[in-house]
């Protein structure tokens, strides 16, 4: 899911994507001095990272939410924070419905400062189209594959 996931970022808007060229997958962040008193972890690993804005992308699977993951999560993003990054969390329903895709890519839009004007509702129909596409063979949220 992260993977098909980044590919609707990096892939260039002439081929519905968001054409963000500065995409990372696994990125590390190391959690500063000053910021280790808000998080167990030494080193931050991102599922997709967007340098140029400092954003971290992470995708909540399909584990269901623990009250231990809740609190980690909640460590990470105050780290984050902390040290001047963004954290946008994308949940598994998000990418399989319609209007919750497009406010997500709205989203990731604003975060990555990409100029609204360029992408209109035809751009937005065949992004949909590209979102199916490339999740085709992942499992929606009642875990059962997506349609073709």
């Amino acid at each position: 899911m992260e993977t098909a996931t980044v590919m609707l970022l990096v892939l260039p808007m002439r081929e519905d994507g968001l054409g963000i060229r500065s995409v990372t997958m696994n990125h590390e962040i190391p959690v500063t001095k000053a910021a280790r008193t808000l998080t167990r972890r030494k080193t931050l690993v991102c599922d997709a990272f967007i340098a140029r804005c400092r954003l971290d992308i992470e995708y909540n699977g399909i584990l269901p939410e623990q009250a231990n993951k809740r609190i980690i999560d909640a460590e990470r993003l105050n780290a984050l924070r902390a040290m001047g990054y963004e954290m946008l969390a994308i949940d598994r329903a998000a990418v399989f419905g319609a209007l919750p895709f497009r406010r997500l890519m709205a989203s990731i839009e604003r975060h990555a400062r990409i100029k609204r004007r360029y992408l209109d509702e035809r751009f937005r129909a065949r992004q949909e189209e590209l979102g199916t596409f490339v999740l085709r063979n992942c499992r929606k949220p009642d875990d059962s594959p997506s349609a073709p």
